[in-house]
């Protein structure tokens, strides 16, 4: 079955956009964070640490639900 309802068609093409366009900006900040220091600490606070790790939860659920599309 193909959709053919423009309004369908127009919100699919505008998210598609919008996907590429965060994970460009997703993959520029993960590309410049920051590294620990050679004597093994984080050079950033605890708030910078815990939303990393919110980040990474975000994106294993937008993974998981992608995989369950494809299959």
């Amino acid at each position: 079955m193909a959709i053919r309802d423009k309004g369908s068609i127009d919100a699919y093409v505008a998210a598609h956009a919008r996907i590429l366009a965060m994970l460009d900006n997703l993959k520029e900040f993960a590309e410049s964070m920051p590294a620990p220091r050679d004597d093994g600490s984080l050079p950033f606070d605890y708030g910078y640490h815990n939303s990393t790790l919110e980040v990474a939860d975000l994106l294993a659920q937008a993974v998981e639900h992608v995989d369950s599309m494809c299959s």
